[in-house]
Formats: C-alpha cells, structure tokens, sequence
C-alpha cells in the first residue's frame, strides 16, 4: 500500500489574511484537484483533514504497477 499526505503549504498565513469565503473558495479547488489527480491515477481518498488529505493505492484493491501509481 502507498499513502500520501499532501496539505497547503503556509495554510495559516493563508487563512489570517483571507475572508472566509475566500478560504472555502481554496480549499474547495485544492480537495477538488487533488481528488481528481488522486482517483486518475487508481488511488482512493481516504479523508480530508483540515487543509489536507490523505490518499492510497493498492488499497483495498492492488494496482498491477503499483510503482507508477
């Protein structure tokens, strides 16, 4: 199994100096890119915490080149 967690970089010197809206505007484009990149390459989200989120391959299903994934 392969796990990656990727957040955004300098998160809370984003959020002191945005509104709300604007940071719901970023973290609804960061989670929407990184599910697509995540799921294109066979992986599966596990779960979005805070501004980061964890993903998988080869679990629950095995990749036949897992290396690439």
């Amino acid at each position: 199994m392969t796990i990656l967690f990727v957040d955004i970089a300098d998160f809370t010197t984003i959020v002191e100096k945005n509104s709300a809206e604007t940071l719901v505007s970023v973290l609804s484009d960061f989670f929407s890119a990184a599910t697509a990149v995540c799921t294109k390459h066979g992986g599966t989200i596990d779960k979005f915490i805070g501004d980061a989120c964890m993903m998988m391959w080869n679990h629950p299903y095995s990749l036949v080149d897992n290396h690439h994934a």
